[in-house]
């Protein structure tokens, strides 16, 4: 299962190390397409 988090600054590089698919600073850098969801438009 695929996982994309926007974790608090401190969560950060344990979210990494528990593999997390994306880890992202904002939902604005989400990519749904990336996911095989369709674009927001």
């Amino acid at each position: 299962m695929k996982c994309v988090m926007v974790p608090n600054e401190r969560w950060r590089q344990e979210a990494m190390k528990i593999g997390v698919t994306q880890v992202l600073h904002s939902l604005e850098e989400f990519r749904p397409e990336e996911f095989g969801l369709p674009p927001f438009d």
